[in-house]
């Protein structure tokens, strides 16, 4: 049949009609098949490389999409279609410095586009470049839902009013409306500080009108202001959710970190940025340093709000119930499976990830001022805040449902100092992989992003007060990725060095999906799960999860060469501390 097809048939158009009725029928591979003909027939054809750039976004396997992309921009760097595509695949991936560049050169040809506006807004606030963003939110463009959250991100740190006026011309758009309800409640909050709990709720419900869960508001509430009298409200409503495993999160920004963005600048802060450097040593006496600040501020009141919070609620719900526990890691090592096994204890409750999250250049903030040794009282007070600010409602609510919390994020991770001194009780558990195995699952799978802690060339006197920094684009990500690997556990171990014993344990997952009876024993000595039986230990860990095989974007054997490379990397690192 195919000898019959004319000349003209045999083209790229032909192919790519093909693949638009294959993707219709949900038939992945034979549309792939179509649309890598199509370009075989025609490569730089827009609507197929548009196509199948979607395509494989739509697969999440964004590293193929940037490839292919890349290339289409290369060639065609004008095209909007290409261009929103290309920059999909980046923001996607969490490359946020990229999707600046991209959008700045991009609106240079197409100036009116207000979704490019929109996503360099997004881009703005998540680089921490908040000036920039506020700026970019008070043109006058056609805003975007997207863009309107982080918008009101970016003002709530210096104007509530604007953030308040962003929300309510949000409302008649909303369909799931708890982000923006959490924001407004924030803004409330902060206009009116002096008043009750029960007045911020009512000031918040009479300006925006659309939340009708008086529970789950007094859970945001207590975020922001202390509970005084409403403390046996959370008894009313036994179902509320604080949707526990949300997607997206909602950002929360403290203005004291940006990632710089644009040659010039970077070309500036080379001269005058070093680079960090890693030693046990110093990484636990800037640790103790830490530990004491932490203490001196919460004797100093800086966190009462919160304190007295958990601790009227944990007074009225749970007198008995153990404290928090949290889990050190890098990601990727077993940490999912932990979760779904301790959701088997009616003890506990576990949190693999959260309502709210810093922005990743206050994370990364605060870390540097640790590897640093250079504390600065009022911001390290400003960072603190704003990270309790995220989890005390899940702290919180795990104490009204009678359990003991477990945090086990490790964006968390770099606050375990912090929380150790806040929660005098609390016990913590450091789990790790093989360097080889965390670098294929991270990297292979794309899941080493601007979420994590990166190295970079930083501003050791934090001028002003600010956390100033840039990535460095010549390192390979094998770099990178040892970096954060070797960081994470020479953290975890210092900080393990100055706790007292039987605070923490550290555990090798390989260890848990062997069914390692003691690795059992060792959790149950840090957290209250009696109600778990070995076998339901073993029958837990049997079965790997989260395996996430559809993403691996990567040739095993590329994978498995760069792997290797990983160890003598860190190896450098443990005699240098540095890349």
């Amino acid at each position: 049949m195919e000898s019959l097809l004319t000349k003209e048939q045999l083209n790229a158009d032909w192919y790519l009609e093909l693949a638009t009725q294959a993707i219709d029928n949900k038939c992945i591979e034979q549309a792939e098949s179509h649309l890598t003909l199509a370009l075989k027939f025609q490569n730089n054809n827009v609507n197929a490389i548009v196509t199948y750039g979607n395509l494989l976004i739509s697969e999440r396997r964004f590293i193929e999409a940037q490839r292919l992309l890349a290339r289409a921009y290369h060639l065609l760097p004008k095209n909007l279609d290409i261009i929103l595509t290309y920059y999909m695949s980046l923001r996607r991936q969490g490359l946020i410095t990229e999707c600046i560049k991209l959008c700045l050169t991009a609106l240079k040809e197409h100036p009116n586009n207000h979704y490019l506006k929109s996503e360099l807004g997004v881009a703005l606030v998540m680089s921490g470049n908040i000036d920039e963003a506020i700026e970019l939110s008070v043109q006058e463009f056609e805003p975007t839902l997207r863009w309107q959250q982080w918008a009101i991100v970016a003002n709530l740190v210096k104007n509530n009013k604007k953030a308040l006026e962003l929300i309510e011309s949000s409302m008649p758009f909303l369909a799931d409306v708890e982000i923006f309800a959490q924001q407004a409640i924030e803004v409330v909050v902060n206009e009116n500080e002096s008043k009750k709990v029960s007045q911020h709720y009512q000031d918040f419900t009479s300006s925006t009108g659309y939340c009708n869960r008086p529970v789950w508001a007094y859970f945001e509430l207590i975020r922001y202001c202390r509970l005084q009298d409403e403390v046996n409200l959370f008894e009313h409503d036994s179902e509320v959710s604080l949707a526990l495993d949300p997607v997206p999160y909602r950002p929360r920004a403290t203005g004291k970190s940006n990632i710089l963005f644009g040659d010039k600048k970077i070309a500036v802060a080379k001269s005058t940025f070093i680079q960090p450097v890693i030693d046990r040593c110093s990484l636990q006496k800037n640790i103790k340093k830490f530990k004491s600040l932490c203490k001196t501020l919460i004797n100093e009141g800086a966190f009462d709000h919160f304190r007295e919070n958990i601790s009227t609620i944990k007074k009225r719900y749970a007198p008995n119930v153990p404290e928090f526990v949290q889990v050190m890691s890098t990601g990727r090592c077993g940490t999912l499976a932990l979760y779904e096994f301790l959701k088997k204890s009616d003890k506990v409750i576990p949190y693999h990830t959260m309502q709210s999250q810093l922005i990743p250049p206050d994370r990364n903030h605060l870390m540097y001022r640790i590897l640093s040794g250079n504390f600065d009282k009022d911001i390290i007070s400003t960072l603190l805040c704003a990270y309790l600010t995220n989890r005390v409602s899940e702290i919180c609510y795990a104490y009204t449902k009678r359990r003991t919390p477990v945090i086990i994020n490790h964006w968390d991770t770099i606050f375990a100092p912090f929380l150790c001194e806040l929660f005098p009780s609390s016990k913590f558990l450091h789990i790790w992989r093989a360097d080889e195995d965390v670098f294929k699952s991270i990297h292979g799978k794309n899941q080493f992003q601007n979420e994590q802690l990166r190295h970079c060339f930083f501003d050791n006197d934090f001028t002003q007060g600010q956390f100033t920094c840039f990535f460095d684009s010549d390192l390979t990500m094998q770099q990178q990725i040892a970096w954060y690997l070797f960081f994470t556990r020479e953290y975890s171990l210092a900080f393990k060095e100055t706790l007292i014993e039987n605070r923490m344990s550290s555990m090798k997952s390989e260890d848990l999906f062997t069914g390692d009876i003691t690795k059992f024993k060792i959790l149950q000595s840090l957290m209250p799960i009696d109600d778990i039986s070995e076998s339901k230990f073993i029958t837990s860990f049997a079965k790997p999860i989260n395996q996430k095989k559809n993403k691996l974007q990567i040739n095993s054997d590329l994978l498995s060469q760069q792997a290797s490379e990983i160890q003598p990397i860190i190896e450098k690192l443990e005699r240098t501390g540095i890349l």
